[in-house]
């Protein structure tokens, strides 16, 4: 399968490669990309906050947090090599508090933080899920409450106080995933899937697992519907989901 970039409506063929500690790079987490540019190109592309997405066949995926535009290196045999990268942790601090801040003053932003997005709606708010309250042992939660947990933002569907062994992605019971924000649902732009979600009849969700559409569907459920489910769609065919 050919693999993409996707910049300004483009496709451009790309091969990528990911570090999780770029030591070169002030050890941020970063992609390089090799394409078919000149040096002029690629710098006039890859700027500092660009929107860019990876193309995998049918799947389109955006790459919000690598949006650091990082060295561009002439490959000498018509290729470039680009880094865009994620911010650091003091680079997104600095940018959130307007410069460094001592321990004390950072603890109260964040409370401020956590307190002043509690009343987003659940679109807005699975933009910023790591703004929200991290998910804790011992903690008294309500339903509708959102917690942050493994890089995802959940929600509660019956009120506990949660265990150690209750983690939200392993109890579709007391929790379900907030869908990934601008993802239509659609065949051409399917959610992505996750373990805990709430799927709803009619719409498509990519499956990360085996990199297939799938159709949530049910006989004598009207479209429309929702219902949370601890598998991804792979593993329900035929019962909750039809490949598309």
């Amino acid at each position: 399968m050919n693999t993409y970039i996707k910049i300004n409506s483009v496709n451009y063929p790309a091969e990528i490669y990911g570090h999780v500690r770029d030591r070169d790079w002030d050890n941020r987490e970063s992609k390089v990309i090799v394409l078919a540019l000149t040096i002029e190109e690629a710098l006039a592309l890859f700027t500092d906050n660009v929107q860019w997405s990876i193309v995998y066949g049918t799947q389109t995926i955006p790459q919000d947090d690598f949006i650091i535009a990082g060295p561009i290196t002439d490959n000498r045999n018509g290729t470039v090599s680009v880094r865009m990268g994620k911010a650091t942790a003091t680079e997104v601090s600095n940018v959130i508090t307007g410069g460094a801040v001592d321990l004390p003053t950072a603890y109260a932003m964040r409370a401020v933080i956590e307190e002043s997005v509690a009343s987003l709606d659940d679109e807005t708010a699975v933009t910023v899920p790591s703004l929200f309250t991290p998910w804790t042992v011992g903690e008294a939660v309500e339903v509708g409450d959102r917690r942050y947990y493994a890089t995802r933002l959940y929600k509660v569907v019956q009120a506990h106080t949660t265990q150690a062994d209750w983690t939200p992605d392993i109890t579709p019971a007391l929790w379900a995933v907030v869908g990934d924000p601008g993802q239509a649902g659609t065949i051409d732009d399917p959610i992505t899937a996750a373990r805990g979600m709430e799927y709803e009849y009619g719409l498509y969700y990519f499956d990360p697992e085996d990199g297939k559409i799938y159709l949530c569907e049910r006989i004598g459920e009207a479209e429309g519907g929702k219902i949370v489910l601890q598998y991804l769609p792979h593993e329900l065919i035929g019962n909750y989901f039809s490949e598309a």
